[in-house]
Parts: C-alpha cells; structure tokens; sequence
C-alpha cells in the first residue's frame, strides 16, 4: 500500500487511496507480536484467567482498527 522511490527527490507515498487502507492492516503489517501479554512463559499461567479477558479486549481492538481506514486518521 505504499510506494517508496530512492533518490536525491525519493520519498514515500500511498500506493492507494487512503480510504481503502485499514489501520489493522498496517498496524499487522508493523508490528512483530499483537500480544499485550506474555502469558506463555508467567509463573501462574494455569490459574489466571486475564489471558481469557486480554484475547477478548485485544480481538475487539484488532476488529476496531478494522473498521477505521487510514482516511479516519489523518
């Protein structure tokens, strides 16, 4: 979704409209883990039940930048 040119007048632009851009797909695109938890190496893993409550919070924040184009944003 993005062109770049390298040069003396390079730079950056959007490869497509803005409003055809997802926030979640460039956030995806970035970002090396969506995890607002390490719940695989806690001491108490087997007895909490956040990670439950994290998947749920962060499922609707993914679905929300889903829905908002970049359009939205700038």
């Amino acid at each position: 979704y993005i062109n770049t040119y390298r040069g003396r007048n390079g730079g950056i632009e959007l490869a497509k409209a803005s409003a055809d851009i997802s926030v979640r797909q460039v956030i995806e695109d970035f970002e090396p883990s969506l995890n607002p938890a390490d719940c695989q190496s806690c001491k108490i893993k087997g007895q909490c039940d956040l990670q439950d409550h994290l998947a749920v919070a962060s499922e609707a924040f993914l679905q929300s930048l889903g829905e908002t184009r970049l359009a939205d944003m700038i």
